[in-house]
Parts: C-alpha cells; sequence; structure tokens
C-alpha cells in the first residue's frame, strides 16, 4: 500500500530506521516505520501527510539568525545616528 515515509523523514545514515511524529501540543512518539505502515488507516496516513512540516538545517537557521542580527544592529546604529542629528540641529 505506502512504500515508505522518506517524505515523512528524509532517511539519514547514522539514523535508526523510524518515524518521528510531533503533536501541536509536543508530544514526541518514535515508532517503527514498519509498524506504522502496517497499522496506520488510510485515513491517518493523509493526515499526516497534509500536516508534514519540513524543518530547517542548522546552516539555515544560523544564517537567518545572523541576517536578522546584522540587520537589527543596522538599525540602531541608524536610529542612533539621525536621532544625534536631530538633536545637534536644536
Amino acid at each position: 500500500f505506502f512504500q515508505g515515509l522518506e517524505h515523512l523523514d528524509p532517511p539519514i545514515a547514522s539514523e535508526p530506521k523510524g518515524v518521528s511524529l510531533i503533536s501541536d501540543g509536543a508530544e514526541i512518539i518514535r515508532i517503527s516505520k514498519r509498524f506504522f505502515l502496517q497499522h496506520a488507516q488510510n485515513n491517518t496516513m493523509l493526515r499526516v501527510e497534509t500536516m508534514q512540516r519540513e524543518y530547517m538545517s542548522v546552516e539555515e537557521a544560523s544564517k537567518i539568525i545572523y541576517t536578522n542580527e546584522t540587520w537589527n544592529q543596522y538599525k540602531d546604529i541608524l536610529m542612533k545616528r539621525k536621532v544625534d542629528a536631530l538633536l545637534r540641529r536644536d
């Protein structure tokens, strides 16, 4: 029926073969992929597929944090210079 869940949890060579399901309430269960495929009903599989989320890599997260921090530093410096320039005018 379902050949695999590679689209749910991409295989990584060092990871054990399993499926991780995380609810919105942060409950986490880890079960055998084979067990899940054997016992999950069609509606469960459809729900899991529609709720699937891809998480960013550490590199992507680091880049976003760096970009945001750089932008915040730029804004702070710019605002300080503008305020100082306005105060000097008076």
